[in-house]
């Protein structure tokens, strides 16, 4: 086995029970932003790990930026528009944070 093969392999043997977690964690996540005012979710509630969030009106690097002083990354692919994933690096404590400082950016 391959260096590159063995985290395929941890992935599909180990993690793949676990992407319920994540999924349920991304639905939170997305429930927790849309209480924030003019927050939008482009492609609806998200049905994997991945969030899609529009901040309406409101600069997405610079709300990146912010989250990242609350070691919370998330990924603006747009203008206005900012991408969380989940992850076995996520808990709910880390969904609970992510939240607390998306609404303190905003």
């Amino acid at each position: 086995m391959g260096v590159l093969a063995a985290p395929g392999l941890i992935a599909v043997r180990a993690q793949r029970a676990r992407l319920a977690e994540d999924h349920a964690r991304a639905t939170a996540l997305a429930e927790g932003f849309l209480q924030g005012q003019g927050i939008e979710l482009p492609y609806g509630m998200p049905e994997t790990n991945i969030v899609f969030v529009r901040t309406v009106g409101r600069d997405a690097a610079a709300i990146q930026a912010s989250l990242e002083k609350a070691d919370v990354l998330a990924f603006a692919t747009g203008k206005d528009v900012l991408r969380f994933v989940t992850h076995y690096d996520v808990d709910d404590a880390g969904v609970e944070r992510a939240i607390e400082a998306f609404l303190a950016a905003l």
